[in-house]
């Protein structure tokens, strides 16, 4: 065992891509513990005991949508986030969603990105830790220890990873290939098709619905790699047509795992409405980029040659030296007093319906999905500010108090014109005589009319009195 002691956390849905990549590299050569949750998406409080035991020196956890980082705050132990993708930049979140996530990125010792446009992003919104690194998603050396597999004859595609049903709402609808499939079969394609873990179901519908598709279910990853290396090339590509603006621009900043894949299985990659990821396969020389599905276009496709050994030089273990290098910083960085989590209460949304009439004055520009949403100065409402995390729910809640207490003493209490001591009667007639009203220029006239019913209202005083 090595020392001081790492722990990974892990939930069971995932033994695929970062969660397999990542954890693998760091274990086999940095030594540590992997915390395996039985839950299919694990929960923080499934840690808590084994934390609270091993009490490790720095926790790896995983980012997007999940929320393990909380237990390293709670525990008062750094935690690296493995940021593989950035849940708000392809979906819109809530504010509590924003807040969390700002939290997450914030407080990380350290941060393992995949992608360089990532960083860009998070940098344009929270304020990253000067501690970070990235890391792509190539394959293990270990996984390419096997003989490649017989070419099977014709003009054969493999697409290994999600698939979804429809465009149709939801925040994957660029995972949609039917249209893709259809076209590149009716150029005469043969279209293989590897389940991502328990969506076999997804595959034999598209199997279905599509001539020429020929569906596999789930392999582990060595597997995997050994079997896509009997077909002619593999497709990296993204559906485009009836997805939503924000998921698609996701797509194009992002570094999936099909960008080194099909080159660890010694084919050739395909790209389609592909993003930046091209350019990793168009230089390195094992891919070309296809403009879009015409016929023409998919029965010409001149794919590139390249020698076996290129497999083996990209491998994830060429990056050691950064995954030392953000260890280092992070086990030597001092430790921040932790955030304390708390669940959220009860009637926020009561206490949000009162402040739709605030407003929040920007002083710095606000930079969303790579593009300016609100320039400096600019006042946008309070609701816009709390999605966007300028502003917390506790400062709305101390702005309503603020102005209940303003409005209490803007009110006018009726006060005695004489002295209190002298009587309640002289009160109670005071209260009861009118006030005459101020005009604009007040002549002589009006003041002995005023003066004559003081004396009126005073003669009747003494007459009371005695």
């Amino acid at each position: 065992m090595h020392d001081p002691l790492f722990v990974y956390l892990k939930q069971s849905a995932w033994p695929v891509g970062s969660a397999y990549k990542y954890y693998n590299v760091l274990q086999t050569h940095f030594g540590g513990v992997m915390l395996k949750s039985q839950r299919d998406i694990a929960v923080v409080s499934d840690f808590r005991e084994d934390i609270k035991e091993l009490k490790p020196a720095l926790i790896f956890c995983r980012g997007d949508w999940l929320r393990y980082y909380e237990i390293a705050i709670e525990q008062k132990v750094p935690y690296i986030l493995i940021e593989q993708d950035v849940h708000s930049l392809r979906t819109k979140l809530k504010c509590r969603q924003v807040t969390k996530e700002k939290i997450m990125i914030e407080k990380a010792a350290g941060i393992i990105f995949t992608s360089k446009d990532h960083v860009a992003y998070c940098q344009s919104v929270y304020k990253v830790p000067a501690n970070y690194v990235v890391i792509h998603l190539r394959p293990l050396k270990q996984d390419l220890a096997w003989a490649p597999k017989e070419k099977l004859p014709g003009k054969n595609l493999v697409y290994a990873g999600g698939l979804i049903e429809s465009t149709v709402g939801g925040n994957y609808g660029y995972r949609c290939y039917k249209s893709i499939f259809k076209a590149f079969t009716d150029a005469g394609w043969t279209i293989h098709l590897y389940a991502s873990k328990n969506q076999y179901s997804t595959v034999r519908s598209y199997a279905t619905d599509i001539e020429n598709v020929v569906p596999h279910g789930w392999l582990p990853y060595t597997e995997l790699l050994q079997e896509m290396s009997q077909y002619t090339a593999g497709l990296q590509a993204y559906a485009k047509v009836g997805v939503k603006q924000r998921q698609f621009a996701y797509t194009q900043t992002c570094r999936p795992n099909k960008t080194w894949d099909y080159l660890a299985a010694g084919i050739p990659t395909i790209g389609l409405y592909h993003g930046n990821c091209a350019k990793i396969y168009l230089d390195g020389g094992w891919g070309v980029t296809i403009p879009d599905t015409k016929q023409s276009t998919l029965e010409n496709i001149k794919l590139p040659s390249f020698p076996d050994s290129l497999r083996y030089e990209q491998v994830m273990e060429n990056d050691l030296p950064l995954f030392k290098q953000v260890i280092d910083k992070a086990l030597a960085e001092k430790k921040e007093k932790p955030i304390h989590i708390t669940k959220e209460k009860k009637g926020e949304e009561e206490d949000m319906a009162d402040a739709k009439h605030l407003w929040h004055r920007l002083t710095k520009p606000v930079v969303e999905n790579g593009r300016l949403l609100h320039g400096r100065g600019k006042r946008i409402p309070i609701r816009e500010a709390i999605r966007l995390g300028l502003v917390k729910k506790e400062v709305i809640v101390k702005k309503k108090i603020k102005k209940r207490i303003e409005k209490k003493k803007a009110k006018i209490e009726t006060k005695p014109l004489v002295d209190e001591k002298k009587g309640g009667s002289f009160k109670k007639a005071f209260e009861e005589t009118k006030p005459i009203k101020k005009t604009k220029k007040r002549t002589k006239k009006d003041e002995l009319k005023a003066l004559t019913a003081t004396v009126k209202v005073i003669e009747k005083l003494k007459v009371e009195e005695d």
